[in-house]
């Protein structure tokens, strides 16, 4: 509710640690652990860590899943404090037609 957290969620086949790595904007390496859980019926564990205390505005370079299976590429979010400008897009559930790359190209 502050500003100073990022909640990650992923899906794995596997129950394997919950766990993120970050890299703050100053070269900072911390980590968060999480937990995970699933539904009846859904073939997957949806994993949950909020990557909380972020102080710092710039460029957070993070990687989620663990040493037990696997681990994510390397990726990056942009953290702002409040009161600082923020423009941003979301769109999700594209489907598999070119309507979802028409959508993308606008969004672009």
């Amino acid at each position: 509710q502050d500003g100073s957290s990022v909640l990650a969620i992923w899906v794995t086949k596997s129950d394997e640690p919950s766990i993120a790595q970050v890299k703050t904007p100053n070269n900072t390496k911390l980590v968060f652990k999480g937990n995970s859980y699933n539904y009846a019926g859904f073939n997957g564990y949806i994993h949950r860590v909020a990557i909380t205390n972020l102080t710092t505005s710039g460029l957070y370079t993070y990687r989620l899943g663990s040493d037990a299976n696997a681990w994510s590429d390397w990726l990056t979010f942009r953290h702002v404090l409040p009161g600082e400008d923020l423009s941003i897009a979301i769109f999700g559930d594209m489907g598999t037609t070119d309507a979802a790359n028409t959508a993308a190209q606008q969004v672009t």
